[in-house]
């Protein structure tokens, strides 16, 4: 195994993301920053990076890296802000100038959240989405879906109710991917009849 790449379970990809691990050139170490928008700035306590999309390559410093990290999570890894800790993910404040061999992701198509979602324009065209900054066009990699719960009586929640999401990211991110959940509970109570998905909210 040449590498390995961690993602995080509630992620949907519109591209490739070959093209993401090939922006690493030489590098071990690919993370993701969070972007935050001005106005959800959380990135003293949250972390700078988010560990949504994190690939290692089996170097010894893409190792170095992934050993440091595991025995950090081990020995602390809880859901609050604690002597500058986070989760998993305030460790990596510091890796770039800790370790030799990491890069940061640089595309901005991969890594958008609805922390960030508010900083572009959102368009569809050859079945490709785009987003758009003042500056810089690009095609859409994946979308983090962070806090998207489902609800009674077939409703649910995008997101966290501080996040304010544009129409055009509701239409062309947000229906695909409630697409792709219903596709995927129908083929998992294909193999298995018993499964429940919310009180079967995709009937």
């Amino acid at each position: 195994l040449e590498a390995c790449t961690y993602l995080d379970a509630d992620l949907l990809f519109f591209s490739d993301p070959g093209v993401l691990i090939g922006e690493m050139g030489k590098a071990s170490v690919l993370i993701t920053e969070h972007r935050y928008s001005s106005e959800y700035d959380q990135s003293a306590f949250c972390g700078i990076y988010c560990v949504q999309f994190m690939t290692f390559k089996r170097t010894p410093a893409g190792l170095r890296v992934l050993g440091w990290w595991e025995k950090a999570c081990l020995e602390w890894c809880y859901c609050r802000f604690e002597d500058g800790k986070f989760g998993d993910q305030k460790y990596l404040d510091d890796w770039t100038t800790r370790f030799e061999g990491v890069h940061v992701l640089k595309h901005l198509g991969g890594g958008i959240a609805p922390w960030n979602s508010t900083q572009y324009n959102y368009f569809e065209s050859n079945k490709q989405v785009w987003l758009q900054d003042s500056s810089i066009l690009s095609p859409l990699v994946f979308y983090h879906f962070h806090d998207f719960r489902y609800c009674q009586y077939e409703t649910f929640r995008l997101t966290n109710e501080d996040y304010r999401l544009k129409k055009g990211v509701i239409a062309l991110v947000y229906k695909p991917y409630l697409r792709a959940l219903q596709t995927a509970a129908q083929r998992i109570e294909r193999v298995n009849a018993t499964a429940r998905f919310m009180n079967r909210f995709f009937r």
